[in-house]
């Protein structure tokens, strides 16, 4: 009966080694590299030249309904170190307003920037309606 036992449990080890070793043979590994660049998106937003504080107030003054008006040329010029598309965004815009942001070929949102690269283009405005307007606008530039 010893030796049976003795046998059965050498019989159950050997099953749970080979088990194990058929488990660790079977598993699938898929190996992979990887890398990262670190970059650092940066611009500079001027307006006539003049760069553009944080939070400026850009004054159309008085404007006629109806009629377009063009305020100094608004230019971004990327400072980091890769590409950027840069947009020209209106938060709280008068309704039925229009406000572009064009080069005397297309306009300038969706501009794709590389490092040490400008685009320029006339903010332009036309109102539709009587009354003292105010807005945020937002130079805004995503890395591509």
């Amino acid at each position: 009966m010893k030796k049976t036992t003795i046998a059965i449990i050498l019989i159950v080890c050997l099953l749970a080694a080979t088990a194990a070793w058929a488990i660790n043979e079977y598993i699938l590994q898929k190996p992979f590299r990887q890398d990262a660049t670190a970059v650092n998106p940066s611009m500079l937003v001027y307006l006539g030249g003049d760069l553009l504080a944080d939070n400026e107030l850009l004054s159309w003054d008085e404007i006629i309904v109806g009629v377009e008006y063009y305020m100094d040329n608004l230019t971004v010029r990327n400072t980091g170190d890769c590409n950027i598309m840069v947009f020209l965004i209106q938060e709280n815009f008068p309704s039925g307003w229009i406000q572009t942001w064009e080069n005397t070929t297309a306009s300038v949102n969706g501009t794709t920037l590389q490092p040490n690269t400008q685009v320029s283009g006339n903010l332009t405005l036309t109102a539709n309606s009587v009354g003292t307007e105010s807005w945020n606008s937002y130079v805004v530039a995503e890395q591509t």
